[in-house]
């Protein structure tokens, strides 16, 4: 399974901005973003409320998985 599947089968939608990947979901309290920054090779975590944010494990095995894709292991 590619991580953009396991994103999507947790209910988060993908995009791309220029060579950027980016994985967005709305919950009931605030949106939150994934945002894989190709050229410095950096995970940006943005959410539109001032809140903490907890990853499953689930979501932790995504995050790894776009990481090994993206070869930044």
């Amino acid at each position: 399974m590619t991580a953009k599947e396991m994103f999507e089968e947790l209910g988060y939608e993908y995009d791309t901005y220029a060579k950027d990947i980016i994985f967005s979901k709305d919950f009931e309290y605030a949106t939150v973003e994934l945002y894989f920054d190709i050229e410095t090779k950096n995970l940006i975590i943005q959410s539109n409320k001032d809140i903490a944010f907890d990853f499953d494990i689930k979501e932790l095995k995504a995050i790894n998985k776009q990481i090994e894709e993206l070869g930044w292991k």
